[in-house]
């Protein structure tokens, strides 16, 4: 199915998978890892796709290319924040308590 002229066809990877669905040209395609998954979401081209580990987690977030993606422990567990390559994620301990920062690689993670 595609939705209008110069929109790449929606493509499915097979029965029960849901279609994936193109934001429009030079977006990549959104990519469904399978029924009762949430589709991948792509801010634009160059950036990775959103991903979700599975129902009820929260998408994964990128901020730009090169950065890695926000991770979530699972669901009411704020996102895992990344502020640039090369640092560890941020990691939350769970939902009400700030989330951990780490000031570089090699340091341990301060804990608010």
């Amino acid at each position: 199915e595609s939705r209008g002229p110069g929109t790449p066809l929606l493509e499915s990877r097979g029965p029960g998978t849901p279609l994936l669905e193109s934001r429009g040209p030079g977006t990549p395609l959104l990519e469904s890892r399978g029924p009762g998954t949430p589709l991948l979401e792509s801010r634009g081209p160059g950036t990775p796709l959103l991903e979700s580990r599975g129902p009820g987690t929260p998408l994964l977030e990128s901020r730009g290319p090169g950065t890695p993606l926000l991770e979530s422990r699972g669901p009411g567990t704020p996102l895992l924040e990344s502020r640039g390559p090369g640092t560890p994620l941020l990691e939350s301990r769970g939902p009400g308590t700030p989330l951990l920062e780490s000031r570089g690689p090699g340091t341990p993670l301060l804990q608010s």
